[in-house]
């Protein structure tokens, strides 16, 4: 797997809470594809590097793009957050030690 980095304009009509980030019923993360379409048709690219490679590439672009949301003046994200903190966790501690706050309620 490459570990090549790309840079992506985000149009103006595209906004991060367009996502609807939300966790489903197994404890996943779900979103909104559609601003991620509209992402990379803006920038002449295939939606299929998020699609269809590893999870990491999306959640890349969520992280990323949630970072400069609130750079400029954007509202946290409870969702995003949760998924900041849990990627964190897991790169510490590992995959297996990381269990959701609300699984275990």
């Amino acid at each position: 797997m490459s570990n090549s980095k790309i840079k992506l304009k985000i149009p103006d009509t595209v906004r991060f809470s367009d996502l609807n980030l939300a966790f489903d019923q197994s404890g996943g993360i779900s979103f909104n594809w559609e601003p991620i379409e509209r992402i990379c048709a803006h920038n002449g690219m295939s939606a299929d590097i998020f699609k269809r490679q590893h999870e990491d590439n999306v959640a890349g672009l969520i992280v990323h793009w949630y970072a400069a949301h609130l750079d400029q003046g954007g509202q946290r994200n409870a969702v995003a957050d949760e998924l900041i903190a849990e990627t964190a966790l897991e790169d510490l501690y590992g995959f297996s030690a990381v269990e959701r706050r609300s699984q275990n309620q």
